[in-house]
């Protein structure tokens, strides 16, 4: 096309890709049809685009480099060997908005059918394509984008790595037993004489400052469904760019027979919390999930198990998400209990260990012996 002077004019670049598109994507060749449409719309060649790549990564260690090379880049046009580091740099390269990386990679695992890359070697190590392994329990997440919940109804978040250094952990993580729908039962092994007054809001630390357990007052082995204990999880990217969340866990710690013995109070509730929900059966060697919902629900939602979890779920600072964890206990044992979040941004990958402060979370059965109250009781 020549313009009104006989000078060659160039094309007309083409239109961003859109949401649209990408939620629209039916397989690996589409997704390299839109990458060719993002690198036209910023006027890179392949050659181009691989002289970005080696100046983006100039000065890395070698290990954590991406390596776009023209060969790679020109097989993932044709939906060949892509890869969620590779593509995150390729977009990212192409001038996509950080917000809009986090649809690029739910489109990829989509539509690729490849397992997540979870953390199953020694710490700061990248670990292998496969599932965590230990007694932990393979939580399903579906795609699980994430901004901040801060810190209400007396959150008190507490985590840890198991990474090489917990600079590199690329999200935030908020742990609360304070849920919507359950008031909580707590059993102490004190006198009552020897508890201070609960707060009127934000009661965890006061339960965890005097050692109190949650506890259900079912009958073990009845062959009904005894709710124990519940965490609800707010996770949060620390910027705009996603992180790929590769699974949740259940470590058990400990298991002690018997029930609960002590002072039992009763009463102590939360606010309204909606989130996906997870219901995991302790008692199972090891433990997994018997019911959940990936639609945002309430804790107690008559229809928890409408939608199964899945991998991956894509998290940032920008897109939020709350997990509700229910844990489930059918005989008397007292239970001790951590969880753990696998995570990867696409160069390095982790584990997340969440716990209070140091000390895993327990649930058990409440002794029928017990005496009960209520916060009012307690002077």
């Amino acid at each position: 096309m020549l313009s009104a002077e006989g000078e060659p004019m160039a094309p007309p670049r083409p239109e961003p890709v859109t949401d649209e598109q990408l939620e629209q994507v039916q397989d690996l060749e589409h997704l390299g049809a839109l990458l060719r449409q993002a690198m036209d719309r910023a006027v890179l060649s392949i050659r181009r685009l691989e002289s970005a790549a080696e100046a983006s990564e100039r000065g890395l260690p070698p290990e954590v480099r991406v390596k776009l090379t023209r060969t790679k880049i020109g097989d993932m046009l044709k939906g060949r060997s892509i890869t969620d580091p590779h593509l995150r740099l390729a977009v990212k390269l192409c001038g996509v908005p950080e917000a809009q990386i986090a649809k690029w990679l739910r489109a990829y695992y989509r539509v690729s059918g490849q397992p997540v890359l979870v953390d199953d070697g020694p710490p700061g190590k990248v670990g292998k394509w496969g599932f965590l392994r230990k007694t932990r329990v393979q939580v399903g997440l579906a795609l699980f984008s994430v901004v901040a919940v801060a810190a209400v109804y007396g959150v008190f978040a507490w985590h840890r790595t198991t990474n090489d250094s917990a600079s590199k952990i690329p999200f935030t993580v908020q742990a609360s037993t304070v849920v919507h729908g359950w008031c909580t039962t707590l059993v102490f092994d004190k006198m009552l004489s020897e508890l201070s007054p609960p707060p009127t809001v934000g009661y965890e630390q006061w339960a965890w400052d005097h050692d109190g357990i949650e506890a259900t007052r079912g009958l073990p082995d009845s062959g009904s469904v005894n709710k124990a204990g519940r965490v609800q999880l707010s996770l949060r990217g620390t910027s705009a760019v996603p992180v790929t969340i590769t699974g949740l866990d259940v470590e058990i710690v400990e298991r002690k027979p018997g029930p609960l013995r002590g002072i039992v109070v009763s009463g102590l509730c939360g606010s309204e919390t909606v989130g996906r929900l997870a219901e995991i059966d302790l008692d199972a060697h090891p433990p997994k999930i018997v019911r959940s919902n990936a639609d945002p629900t309430q804790i107690w939602g008559q229809d928890t198990d409408t939608k199964p979890l899945k991998f991956p779920y894509l998290i940032s600072a920008t897109d939020p998400e709350l997990l509700l964890v229910v844990v489930e206990l059918n005989n008397s044992d007292t239970v001790s209990y951590r969880l753990h979040v696998g995570w990867t941004d696409g160069v390095h990958a982790g584990t997340q260990v969440i716990d209070h402060g140091g000390k895993p979370f327990r649930v058990g059965f409440v002794d029928v012996k017990n005496q009960g109250y209520y916060p009012s009781d307690i002077k």
